[in-house]
């Protein structure tokens, strides 16, 4: 049989609300009635009943964490590094789901968390909108990480991606470099609009014409740097430079460019776009860089207002792009 809270009490002699005091760390309790209801605990191998706690109290103190995808980018595992750090800090659990970018792991994933009891969601990719319309019904609250899907009245912390492209292109621009391509994902999303066009605003900027040979736009991943440069290495005029718009696919751009014999930075200089694995290439890749644990605090901070104040007003925060200046671009 569990050992439940009054049968400590009653051994002890004191009364249940003493015993949760010293369960709960909260209010004054004699030292040595304390050492007497801690010992019974450690005795007895008691725990705490989350589960029935949350159901008397109607929270969890949990947070769910959607995610699209672990391996091969590490952005999201990054992100929720920091978001189970910033949980422990404010004394709440992270339950992780990863998707890999599936709407029906997804929706299990929502289901999931909703019978799990969950406080609130962030949603490191959202990929599909009912789910939102889905935690509104159920009053849970939730807060989107980078992509808003074209949704208003949300909690959101997203990143300046225009002007994380207006940098790298000045910066190019700052080498003497008269030809930049763009290695990017498929248009179609607001962060994927939002990147295209910056880039093509930035020509417009340096009167330099837009050249679609050197843009190349597909899925965000190794083979889509290394088919990018080769797309490019066939042409007559070859770019000088390009930016990449994360690690992943700069690291088969750059795997491409050695194979090709194009030397970094002398030849072809590159900048990527999300700095997690740009620092460990060779050679280091400049990289354009958002906080990745002030992304995790933001995103918590807001889930977690909305948590404890339902009627708070909703925010989008825009965390702004820096430069973090390695080997890929001349000095």
């Amino acid at each position: 049989m569990n050992t439940r809270m009054k049968d400590i009490a009653k051994e002890a002699n004191v009364s249940v609300a003493t015993v949760s005091r010293v369960i709960h760390k909260n209010g004054y309790v004699s030292e040595s009635t304390k050492n007497k209801i801690l010992e019974i605990i450690k005795r007895e191998n008691y725990s705490l009943d989350l589960l029935a706690q949350s159901l008397r109290k109607r929270v969890s103190n949990t947070i769910g964490f959607i995610m699209t995808q672990i391996y091969p980018d590490p952005f999201q595992s990054m992100i929720s590094m920091f978001l189970e750090r910033e949980s422990k800090r404010k004394g709440y659990r992270l339950l992780i789901s990863n998707t890999l970018g599936n709407e029906i792991e997804e929706k299990y994933a929502v289901d999931l968390f909703i019978r799990y009891r969950v406080d609130g969601i962030i949603f490191g990719y959202l990929n599909d909108k009912k789910n939102i319309m889905q935690l509104q019904n159920y009053g849970i609250p939730f807060v989107l990480i980078e992509r808003m899907r074209e949704l208003d009245n949300v909690n959101a912390v997203v990143f300046d991606y225009y002007k994380a492209i207006q940098i790298s292109m000045d910066h190019l621009i700052s080498k003497d470099v008269k030809s930049i391509g763009l290695i990017g994902a498929r248009l179609g999303d607001d962060v994927e609009n939002q990147i295209f066009q910056s880039y093509k605003d930035s020509l417009d900027r340096f009167d330099i014409p837009f050249d679609d040979d050197i843009v190349h736009l597909d899925w965000m991943n190794v083979k889509a740097g290394y088919d990018g440069i080769n797309k490019f290495a066939s042409l007559k005029k070859v770019p000088d430079a390009c930016i990449v718009i994360n690690d992943i696919a700069a690291l088969g751009a750059l795997q491409a460019l050695s194979n090709l014999g194009i030397k970094v930075p002398d030849e072809f200089m590159i900048i990527s776009c999300d700095n997690t694995l740009s620092e460990f290439s060779t050679p280091p890749v400049t990289s354009i860089s958002f906080k990745k644990e002030m992304i995790a605090k933001k995103a918590f901070d807001l889930v977690l207002e909305k948590i404890k104040k339902k009627n708070s007003k909703d925010k989008v925060i825009t965390l702004e792009p820096f430069l973090l200046l390695r080997k890929s671009t001349r000095d």
